[in-house]
């Protein structure tokens, strides 16, 4: 779970997205700017934390009808033994936190 947490928040592009939206914002684009967004500061890995867990919840059946395992609810199911339900209630949370 943690290492799928890792590297689903990183997929979720949302580090992606706040790099590249500087690229449009001119004289404010500054090499401190993209020094800060390197650190991964707790506002995008949050973000990305928020977007990827969503979506799992959103998407858990469909990919789970086409075989595809790789997801938080699965991850949590298998690493902590609760059922289907137990683990949306617990991504939900995670989500409320971040």
């Amino acid at each position: 779970m943690e290492q799928y947490m890792k590297n689903g928040t990183r997929s979720s592009t949302y580090h992606l997205i706040a790099t590249t939206s500087w690229l449009g914002m001119g004289e404010v684009a500054t090499k401190d700017v993209f020094d800060w967004i390197a650190t991964e500061p707790l506002i995008l890995v949050a973000s990305g934390t928020i977007a990827r867990l969503l979506n799992d919840l959103a998407t858990h059946e469909i990919d789970h009808e086409r075989g595809d395992t790789a997801s938080s609810i699965e991850c949590y199911m298998n690493v902590y033994g609760v059922s289907k339900e137990e683990a949306q209630m617990e991504m939900r949370k995670i989500i409320e936190n971040c």
